[in-house]
């Protein structure tokens, strides 16, 4: 290594390096009032002259972590990277403790630290026309007290025009890639439009930064705006777990974290290419931060003990400004008081951008985890203040300044929620809330001073919100028009930080709650993580909101949600609100389509990647296919008369052993029918010996005894005969669990299976439409309305009353619960008075767990082509089963098996290439479990890593046959589908026969009637006939009833 004379280094780097340092805006502390953020720049330099000092050769260092810029004005732009020896921070603490800079006089410490400076060059040139002509340049120097973070100012800029921007070594071909930024426009120019892409809360280890990827790809905006949240100080762990793993206090702690979160590839993609505007929320620092402490530290002896590695409050928030100020393209704002974030963009005539710190600057006290009763006693108190004294008159002033110097527009970017927004629960204290004079005084600057074109940016909360700007209780306001407002609010979700763990109609209902409770809010989605795009015009805002189907992989894939308008001059959402229709959640007045259309951002293409109903061009039944027993069937004559096609199967089957190796079709047929004829035997006996049998037997131990007496006389071999006890299996795919859980005493309740099943080949809509066209012509239908409470009178008297989660309470003559067996077992308690017999019943009759997952594939090549005509079907392959698997021990160790029918087998045109699982038991919680996140590639990943191990043992497969598609039901996961409950009858249980009498029997005494799959005729029991009739025969003893002799029959369906 090349060592340099110390002297003459001194000699030539003395000013150089000490003007280089101080051009580098990470030495200087962002408040005159503590200078002890700051660094000592003639220590540093200094110390980068010391005897024996070595300098970094340029092929020592690298651009870690690609390069950023922020903070645009009209003649300068803040330019970001790093160049250090490796990805790790410095543990370095020169810059927080001690007495630091100004009053320091001890330099023998930093003389004796790693002193050597790394010298960056840095340009800047026109974007247009690929220019490498620098319009700005200028060197600095960085060393690890810095965490060899770089950041310049770059000046001489021209108004609103995109630059290209670059960092090298000194003296060497070292570069970093190339950025993209913008400046902002002149103060006093006229802009005709400016577009911002909003984003808060990511958090690295609970998804990927895919909107971050997304709007960069799309670049659709001027600017970036990042409402906070940019880092969280957790410890959590997984595929993206946090570096450091534990929770944050210490500045090498707080400079790790920054590192780990710029490796991210869509974080520094939009960082490289678009100037950011940032603030920080709480989790830069810690959860819930306030004036003195957060919630997980207090400033106080014991916290301090007991809650941290014996850092303070004042010491960790030190800690965490100062790793925040190294590595983010903020500028170091001097001003004379605390610790200033809080700064204001003019951009022309167009609008001011007044961006604020509504946590770690002056605020009072907030729910703390602990303390929630003791804040609801504050939440009114004139003292209360999120901003302090000094920000919130600096807040007035520039929205009074802005309105004074005729800018169109005031953008408020903050962190949390403004509009006053009831949740199930009450109001969060933690936002506006639970500040209401801090809120009333901004309301009242506004409304008395005639302010209007507001417009309230938040985060925060991991959920969409879109609301008018109101002073509720002050002021009159219509929700319907939205007369009375002074603004709008758009908060927006997360990037990628965990927000409502439900299922889309889950969301979509917490959704529809928060809007019938909240008169100011118009929008409201849980389910999506994403970021919107604002575009301010003269005339007018439009805001386009976006979210990722999936953040569980890296994908690029981004769904439009909901686009808001605000004209100039109305100070409120144009109605109809979103142009009456969003993708999910709710719209006040408005409507909810999940097309699940989406953008693949890499290549432009738009597909529907989200699931569905749909598996190509030809929609599919998720719910019920079979129709059993087609004898006496009223399913069976409503699709004769709707011309809903009936399919028999032939009884062509397909058998993998355990070890994966197909057998014999021969084997398999014969096993299979063995099966039939056990499972028919074994009905026969449970009908004629019921009462005799022991409620522990099972329908599995009868096939023991019946494999066992056949090997005895020699009428199959051991071989066949554990075939036979191994196909058994497949009754599980009838009611949901595993053979060994069915009552043998009670089996015969599943004699449905008796006389010929028919599939059918499309689906149920045109049976559903017949019968449904009678109440949707002649009932009033509330859909997307949940009961919460069912009361009748013991005596019957009066009439029933239905209370729903929104607070209506209606009154019905009768009321027939069609509700799943599930669903009844979880709420009970809300049916008043429930019948002892009847409550016993709910709990008695046990039931199963099924689900469906249906492939495509490019073709089915499991079918050969000479196999069947168009027409007919005797050769093709019906159904494939999967004994016990030994070989997907990853994906199946407890070795579940599987099974498919084929519906290659149906005769055209209905004949596709799909395959449709049948699973059950814990099978199938297992895979709704594991789903229940996932969306779009990560989806179809798993359920392609959990499958593939079964088609692909298929004649016929390779890797050319990959599927096409998934669709996979979620009943496990839905609470008004039970859970996937469907009815059956295991072992243990004593009067099955009896408890299905008494729910079929109800309570009509008090006018509740019970009707579903569960309360069906014995012979129908668990099949979609069985629920049709359970529910013609309750309306007839309804109209029967001499109760109802003469009544008008007109109600409401719910």
């Amino acid at each position: 290594m090349h060592v340099v004379a110390p002297i003459g280094l001194a000699t030539l780097l003395a000013l150089p390096a000490c003007a280089s340092f101080q051009g580098n805006l990470n030495y200087d502390s962002p408040s005159r009032r503590h200078p002890n953020l700051g660094i000592n720049v003639p220590i540093v330099s200094l110390r980068s002259h010391k005897r024996g000092a070595v300098a970094f050769q340029p092929s020592q260092l690298n651009f870690t972590h690609g390069v950023a810029s922020g903070d645009p004005y009209s003649d300068s732009i803040i330019i970001w990277t790093r160049l250090a020896p490796s990805l790790q921070s410095s543990d370095s603490n020169v810059t927080v403790q001690g007495t630091v800079p100004l009053y320091n006089h001890d330099i023998e410490p930093y003389i004796q630290a790693d002193a050597n400076p790394v010298c960056v060059d840095w340009k800047v040139m026109q974007a247009a026309g690929n220019s490498n002509i620098s319009v700005a340049s200028g060197r600095a120097y960085t060393t690890g007290d810095i965490d060899y973070t770089v950041k310049v100012e770059a000046t001489g800029l021209r108004p609103f025009t995109a630059y290209n921007y670059q960092f090298n070594v000194c003296g060497s071909n070292n570069t970093s890639p190339v950025g993209l930024t913008k400046t902002a426009p002149a103060e006093d120019a006229d802009v005709d439009e400016l577009k911002f892409a909003v984003f808060s809360c990511s958090n690295y280890p609970t998804g990927y930064f895919n909107p971050y990827g997304n709007a960069a790809r799309k670049a659709q905006h001027d600017y970036v705006v990042h409402l906070g949240d940019y880092i969280y100080e957790g410890a959590a762990r997984g595929e993206r777990a946090h570096d450091p793993p534990r929770v944050l206090f210490s500045l090498f702690d707080y400079r790790t974290r920054h590192g780990q979160y710029r490796t991210d590839p869509d974080l520094q993609l939009l960082s490289r290419d678009f100037a950011w505007i940032a603030t920080w929320d709480d989790h830069e620092v810690a959860n819930n931060g306030y004036r003195d402490g957060f919630s997980g530290l207090n400033n106080t002896e014991e916290s301090f003990r007991n809650d941290g590695p014996s850092i303070s409050v004042d010491q960790r928030k030190m800690n965490a400004v100062r790793a925040y100020f190294e590595w983010m393209p903020i500028r170091q704002v001097d001003m004379d008081d605390n610790l200033r974030i809080w700064r204001n963009f003019r951009m022309g005539k167009l609008m001011d951008l007044i961006v604020l710190d509504t946590r770690n600057y002056d605020r009072s006290i907030t729910t703390l985890g602990w303390n929630n009763d003791y804040i609801d006693l504050l939440v009114d108190d004139a003292s209360r203040t999120l901003m302090g004294s000094h920000q919130e008159n600096w807040f007035y002033r520039q929205l009074s300044e802005s309105a004074d110097r005729g800018a169109t527009w005031r953008i408020i970017g903050n962190q949390i929620i403004f509009s006053r927004i009831i949740e199930s629960f009450g109001i969060n204290a933690d936002n506006w809330n639970g500040y209401t004079a801090n809120r009333n005084r901004t309301l009242k600057h506004l409304y008395d001073n005639n302010i209007g074109n507001n417009v309230f940016l938040a985060g925060d909360s991991h959920q969409n919100w879109v609301s008018d700007l109101v002073w509720l209780g002050e002021k009159d306001y219509n929700d319907a028009t939205g007369a009375g407002a002074l603004g709008v609010e758009f908060a927006g979700t997360a990037v990628s930080s965990t927000g409502v763990r439900k299922p889309l109609n889950g969301t979509d209902a917490d959704a529809r709650a928060r809007i019938d409770q909240s008169p100011v809010l118009q929008w409201q989605d849980g389910y999506y993580r994403g970021y919107f795009v604002m575009s301010v015009g003269r005339d007018r805002i439009e805001t386009q909101f976006f979210g990722s189907p999936s953040v569980a992989t890296r994908n690029a894939y981004d769904i439009p949600l909901a686009n808001f308008t605000v004209l100039a001059g109305d100070n409120r959402l144009e109605r109809p609100v979103a142009g009456g229709s969003v993708e999910s959640g709710s719209l006040r007045g408005g409507e909810v389509e999940h097309t699940n259309l989406t953008l693949n951002t890499e290549t432009g293409a738009w597909e529907f990647i989200a699931q569905s109903d749909q598996m190509g061009p030809l929609a599919v039944d998720i719910g019920a296919n079979w129709v059993h027993s087609t004898g006496s069937n009223p399913i069976v004559d409503l699709a004769k008369e709707t011309g809903t096609p009936l399919h028999r199967w032939n009884e062509n089957t397909l058998l993998v052993d355990c070890e994966g190796s197909l057998l014999a079709t021969s084997e398999a047929n014969n096993a299979l029918k063995q099966v039939w004829e056990v499972l028919e035997a074994a009905m026969e006996h449970s009908k004629i010996c019921s009462e005799h049998i022991n409620s522990a037997a099972s329908l599995y131990s009868y096939f023991e005894t019946w494999s066992d007496r056949a090997i005895h006389d020699s009428k199959m071999t051991q071989h066949e005969a554990d075939l036979v006890l191994a196909m058994s299996q497949m009754w599980g795919a009838y009611v949901g669990d595993r053979v060994e859980l069915q009552s043998l005493k009670y089996f015969f309740l599943e004699d449905c299976i008796e006389g010929e099943d028919c599939f059918i080949p499309t689906n149920y809509e045109k049976i559903m439409a017949r019968i449904s066209s009678i109440p949707l012509a002649q009932a009033h239908v509330q859909l997307n309305t949940i009961m919460t409470c069912l009361e009748a009178s013991e005596d019957g008297q009066y009439p029933v009353c239905l209370t729903t989660s929104d607070g209506k309470k209606q009154l019905f003559d009768d009321v027939v619960l069609t509700t799943p067996l599930g669903w009844l077992k979880q709420h009970k308690e809300s049916i008043r008075p429930l019948h002892p017999r009847i409550a016993s019943a709910i709990e008695s009759i046990s039931f199963g767990r099924l689900e469906k997952v249906l492939v495509e594939f490019p073709s089915a090549f499991w079918a050969p082509a000479e196999a069947g005509s168009a027409s007919g079907t005797d050769g093709i392959i019906s159904f494939v089963h999967w004994l016990s698997p030994s070989y997907a021990t990853i994906t199946n160790p407890r070795r579940w098996r599987l099974e498919c029918v084929s519906f290659h087998a149906f005769p055209e045109p209905y004949r596709r290439n799909i395959l449709l699982f049948y699973t059950f038991g814990d099978c199938s919680t297992h895979i709704t479990t594991s789903i229940r996140e996932l969306q779009g590639k990560a989806r179809h990943r798993w359920l392609q890593e959990f499958f593939a191990p079964y088609y692909s043992r298929l004649p016929g497969y390779s890797k050319i046959y990959a599927p096409l598609r998934f669709l996979a039901t979620e009943w496990g996961n839905d609470e008004f589908a039970g859970n996937g409950s469907y009815s059956n009858f295991q072992v243990g249980m004593t009067d099955a026969a009896e408890d299905v009498e008494a729910m079929r029997h109800g309570m009509p005494g008090q006018h509740i009637w019970f009707a579903g799959e569960h309360t069906a005729p014995f012979d129908g029991l668990g099949t979609v006939a069985g629920a049709y009739t359970s529910g013609e025969e309750v309306a007839t003893r309804i109209v029967n009833s001499k109760r109802h002799i003469g009544v008008n029959m007109g109600t409401s369906c719910l």
